[in-house]
């Protein structure tokens, strides 16, 4: 059992990839610091926050959730066009262009020299087609009700190259097929499921017919499988039981 992070050291044992130096969490935020130094005078909206402690920090998660969502510098590039052509003088056009200036010099330092641990599921989506592990295996996919972007690359990846590929969603088979409102708790495990279906209609892969359980083999506790099974059912409909330890 592998998270999709040590699958990917395990591809590129394999095909390469891992050779780099990795930069950790310390090196990021030191080398955000630095940026921040250098361009504080260049800065429309952060040139008073850039002195600010933990501001480094803040922006290390902000760059970690761009590259989780697949987000570039060239997208926010776009994103900031259209704010302008709306309102040339907008706070936002312009925090989006700090960023970007961040972005940019935080990728031109690491290239050729680092490998971000960020970056690992784009660089094991690029991998994947030449790993003869992933080739010969059966994958399972367990404990997900959603998938980030880039998990989502790495799934189309695997659908064309692994035997077979299996995921799990915790989900009651009747708001497939009968709809689900937005507010409704498992709408975005639907749209995982309707997501992975497209994927796989998209590469062309056969997909094989549900397996639907019903009954929970997760709790031996009797009084934990029940709240488990009665949880989301309105109060007045659920049949008090007595458990006894």
């Amino acid at each position: 059992m592998i998270s999709f992070r040590r699958l990917a050291l395990r591809v590129f044992q394999e095909t390469g990839g891992a050779a780099r130096a990795h930069v950790g969490e310390l090196g990021k935020r030191m080398l955000i610091r630095r940026i921040l130094e250098q361009r504080r005078t260049e800065f429309k909206i952060f040139n008073r926050a850039a002195k600010q402690p933990g501001f480094a920090d803040s922006l290390a998660s902000i760059l970690s959730e761009f590259k989780m969502y697949q987000i570039s510098p060239d997208v926010l590039s776009k994103g900031q066009g259209s704010i302008k052509g709306e309102d040339d003088k907008s706070d936002l056009a312009e925090k989006l262009d700090d960023l970007k200036l961040i972005y940019n010099d935080f990728e031109d330092y690491l290239r050729g020299r680092f490998t971000d641990p960020d970056d690992y599921l784009n660089l094991l989506a690029e991998k994947l087609g030449s790993c003869t592990l992933v080739q010969d295996s059966e994958i399972y996919i367990d404990g997900f009700n959603g998938f980030t972007p880039q998990e989502f690359s790495v799934i189309d990846k695997l659908l064309i190259t692994a035997r077979r590929v299996t995921v799990t969603l915790c989900l009651d088979p009747m708001l497939i097929t009968d709809g689900i409102d937005q507010a409704n708790m498992f709408h975005p495990t639907v749209e995982t499921y309707n997501r992975l279906r497209q994927i796989a209609l998209r590469q062309n892969i056969k997909e094989e017919p549900s397996i639907n359980l019903f009954q929970s083999y997760r709790f031996k506790c009797p009084g934990i499988a029940h709240l488990e099974k009665i949880f989301y059912i309105p109060q007045k409909l659920v049949t008090p039981i007595q458990v006894w330890n």
